[in-house]
């Protein structure tokens, strides 16, 4: 079965419309709001700065990461890996409260994202004792959206025995151990 044929003028109609509606050509339906479509110069612009960002964060100056990042998260506006990477510089810089704002909003926005609820747990994890509870519920969550994730595993194990958990917290790692996951020492985001 072939699908039913579309006159040249109707199809043409449609992409112009589609095409419209993505800001490429005129007379169509488009955002009304002018703000709502994608400026490159701009992008390309908020890339540049994010991977500089990134370059301060491995060179370990979390305040200039801070500074490259705060006018690209200005206004509200949302960037996974812009959010992740000042959650990461605020954490470096001994903000894990402010950290885990940050985390927190990746979260919300992605919330099939296993990093954005790792490193909320080892933010909330750094944040203090009265916080463990909410590292925890953040790194079970990244296990459930990862169920090979070394680095939560760990981190879980370590919060269940801070929290008095033992048991807790070796059966975080039978079930790393169950599935396969090597548990090794690494690094994880508190430091």
């Amino acid at each position: 079965t072939r699908a039913p044929v579309v006159p040249a003028s109707d199809a043409d109609r449609q992409r112009l419309e589609e095409l419209a509606a993505l800001g490429y050509v005129s007379g169509g339906t488009r955002p009304q709001d002018p703000a709502a479509l994608l400026d490159t110069k701009t992008q390309v612009a908020t890339l540049s700065e994010i991977d500089r960002a990134r370059e301060e964060l491995a060179a370990a100056k979390p305040d200039a990461a801070i500074a490259r990042l705060t006018p690209v998260l200005a206004g509200g506006a949302h960037n996974q890996l812009a959010l992740l990477l000042m959650g990461r510089a605020l954490l470096q810089s001994g903000r894990p409260a402010e950290a885990a704002t940050q985390f927190a909003a990746a979260a919300e926005h992605s919330p099939g994202d296993a990093q954005a609820w790792f490193l909320l747990g080892g933010a909330e994890r750094a944040r203090g004792k009265d916080r463990l509870a909410a590292a925890e519920s953040a790194l079970v969550q990244a296990i459930q959206l990862a169920p090979r994730h070394a680095d939560a595993i760990l981190v879980l194990a370590l919060v269940r025995l801070q929290r008095g958990n033992v048991s807790g917290s070796r059966s975080a790692l039978d079930e790393a151990e169950a599935r396969g996951v090597p548990h090794g020492h690494r690094q994880h985001p508190s430091g």
